[in-house]
């Protein structure tokens, strides 16, 4: 299946950078670069996750275990991020290739003005022919560094940018019917059409000594790919032309298969986004309409304000019952939702400046305006 898409998210695993006997190692770095500028004079827009800055880290600081405690973390991760940038840049400026780099964190993608300045900064680089590179900010994320990684941010990233496909490049071949390192009889999984619980617990468990990873995390980025209309492959970064024949369809890794939703309904918000996100509770025949799609929300549909958020956040849609069926961008802060909240009809002054408020509902770049 051939995967016509000019934007696509690469995902660099840390064992692509990092050897636990030769510490940090270009090797596979050159070759993907040499590829990538290829791809890009051929017109394809290419934006990088990248792993690795507490494996540079533990190079440089001579380290023969992953740090356990956080600050411990942290520290590695700020000494390794120059070191691997500094590395990454010279092997694709070798190439010709310009990078940007950008550091986020899941809270970036929480708020709302964070996360479309995120964005445009993104798309300025891509406009200027650059490639965005992206890591989080391990230094300062806490969450991201105790449980996280970046199979999952990558997926987040593919959302942010409007991407038809993620691609993640590791040390395995992709998605096995069982843990290859224990089973021999391990084969390779080409197509999934639906990741199922059965493949979770043949995953296996975590990485490499440097990195978090594993292919449960990988499962996961696929899951949340898919499920917003978006492919996600699985495949070694260690073999020469991957990336073309993943573009090209040539059976290359494994192929997790998007769910048929056209490009004007894809939610382009972040779907697995923090549960402490505060809430508008909505009438019952509103919340009828939404779910038909039938977006207009007016002031007598809200029942109930929840906590305390600013215009631009994101918030959760509830019905009566407290169940939480959709999440959009809140263009009112939660005061003025309040004043709003069950009025029939717009009236006067009642919210200044605002003759006809509305909360966005992020579907692609417009979604469904909905006037509350």
């Amino acid at each position: 299946m051939s995967l016509k898409t000019k934007r696509v998210v690469v995902k660099l695993g840390t064992s692509l950078s990092f050897d636990p006997v030769k510490g940090i190692d270009p090797t596979h770095l050159r070759r993907l670069a040499a590829e990538i500028a290829t791809l890009q004079r051929k017109g394809k827009e290419i934006v990088m996750v990248i792993s690795g800055a507490i494996g540079a880290g533990m190079n440089r600081l001579k380290l023969k275990e992953r740090p356990r405690g956080i600050k411990e973390k942290q520290a590695t991760a700020a000494v390794g991020q120059v070191y691997l940038m500094d590395l990454i840049s010279n092997v694709f400026s070798a190439k010709g290739l310009s990078l940007g780099q950008v550091l986020i964190t899941r809270q970036d993608l929480e708020s709302g003005p964070r996360y479309f300045n995120a964005r445009n900064t993104i798309e300025a680089l891509l406009s200027m022919g650059v490639i965005p590179v992206i890591n989080e900010n391990d230094t300062v994320a806490v969450d991201e560094i105790k449980f996280g990684d970046n199979d999952r941010l990558a997926a987040l990233v593919t959302n942010l940018v409007r991407a038809d496909l993620l691609v993640i490049l590791t040390d395995v071949p992709g998605l096995f019917t069982a843990d290859p390192r224990k089973d021999k009889s391990a084969r390779l999984i080409p197509l999934v059409k639906e990741i199922t619980a059965k493949m979770e617990a043949s995953a296996g468990g975590e990485g490499s000594i440097a990195g978090t990873g594993g292919m449960v995390t990988k499962l996961m980025a696929a899951q949340m790919c898919t499920l917003n209309g978006e492919h996600c492959v699985v495949a070694s970064g260690r073999k020469a032309g991957v990336l073309t024949r993943v573009l090209e369809g040539r059976g290359e890794g494994t192929h997790f298969l998007a769910k048929a939703i056209p490009k004007a309904a894809r939610l382009r918000w972040m779907p697995f986004s923090d549960k402490r996100l505060s809430e508008l509770v909505l009438k019952e025949d509103a919340v009828t309409r939404l779910k038909k799609g039938q977006g207009h929300l007016y002031p007598s549909d809200l029942s109930k304000v929840v906590g305390s958020f600013h215009a631009g956040e994101v918030v959760r849609l509830a019905d009566s019952k407290g169940r939480t069926f959709a999440k959009g961008v809140s263009r009112l802060a939660s005061e003025d939702a309040q004043k709003l909240k069950g009025l029939k009809g717009w009236i006067k002054g009642k919210l200044a400046g605002a003759a006809k408020p509305e909360i966005l509902m992020m579907h692609d770049d417009v979604a469904f305006k909905s006037t509350l």
